[in-house]
C-alpha cells in the first residue's frame, strides 16, 4: 500500500532494478551491473513510486 492506502502495482523488472540500486548503492553502479543506463534505472525508480522521472 502507498501513502494514499491505495495498492502499489511494482513489475518484477521495476523490483530488480530496486534491488540492484539496493544492493549497489548508487544509481550509476546498478545501471551498470544492470546493462541499463542512469535514467532508465531512475525512470524504474520513478514508475514504482508513481512519479515523474527527473533529470537533476
Amino acid at each position: 500500500m502507498n501513502s494514499d492506502g491505495q495498492a502499489m502495482n511494482v513489475t518484477l523488472r521495476q523490483m530488480r532494478v530496486f534491488a540492484g540500486v539496493a544492493s549497489q548503492g548508487s544509481v550509476q553502479r546498478a545501471a551498470e551491473a544492470l546493462h541499463l543506463s542512469a535514467p532508465a534505472v531512475q525512470a524504474h525508480l520513478a514508475g514504482m513510486f508513481g512519479q515523474q522521472a527527473t533529470m537533476a
